[in-house]
């Protein structure tokens, strides 16, 4: 017969809960468990994500890899807050667009200077556009900024994650993945299928010459791919 455990837990600052041990011991939760959380109208439900597969290996980013989209689509300090204001005012589009987000887009929102990606995950955190997201993007996410980046640059990528309530897609099965290599290369295959999995009107990307050619990106695909700056000055009145 199967142990039912229950309790009940206070919520500390910011929302943060602790699970039981009991509860983590038999579910075998460690710090490097991904948690799938699903907004019930009662309550929340979580759940293990699912875990990753060999065929769905993280993609590897070096040092100058991620210099590059820290530089990319930079800002000056009082342009960025001047389109900060524009987008908190901007009236809420319909329908909202679903957007999915890329690994070097949030790798360069988790940066301190100011970029468009950042403006991107401001739309979301607004409620203007649908944060869009696999457990494998942010995984590798964060082991590029563990190894990259600065020491605050982890507490600000966990903080963007906590302020976005992103909709996480289930990953894609292992036959639409190597569907979709037949259109791109494999490594950034799991991209495109979840993108078109999640019903994205775009993806957001600073690397997409990397996996979407530009035949391949003037084709009459599901999801529309943009960098954060082309979608911000083409939907959003800045």
């Amino acid at each position: 017969m199967n142990e039912f455990l229950e309790k009940t837990i206070i919520p500390q600052k910011r929302g943060r809960i602790t699970i039981p041990v009991e509860f983590r011991r038999k579910l075998g939760i460690d710090e490097n468990t991904a948690l799938h959380l699903k907004l019930l109208d009662d309550g929340i439900k979580i759940k293990l994500a699912p875990r990753l597969q060999e065929e769905q290996a993280l993609r590897e980013y070096d040092r100058s890899k991620v210099l590059g989209f820290l530089r990319m689509e930079t800002l000056e300090q009082e342009d960025f807050e001047k389109m900060l204001k524009t987008i908190r005012i901007w009236p809420k589009p319909s329908p909202i667009p679903r957007l999915f987000l890329d690994t070097s887009v949030l790798l360069a929102a988790s940066d301190t200077n100011a970029n468009y990606s950042r403006l991107a995950f401001e739309i979301c955190k607004v409620g203007k556009a649908q944060a869009l997201l696999t457990e494998i993007v942010i995984r590798e996410t964060e082991e590029v900024v563990r190894r990259s980046m600065d020491d605050g640059a982890l507490a600000r990528y966990y903080a963007l994650l906590a302020e976005v309530d992103a909709e996480i897609i289930p990953l894609p099965r292992a036959k639409v993945i190597k569907m979709v290599d037949q259109v791109i290369d494999e490594e950034h295959s799991h991209v495109l299928s979840s993108a078109w999995a999640g019903g994205a009107n775009y993806i957001l990307s600073l690397d997409r010459d990397s996996f979407l050619l530009p035949e391949q990106r003037q084709a009459a695909l599901p999801s529309e791919v943009r960098t954060p700056r082309e979608f911000i000055r083409e939907e959003v009145p800045v």
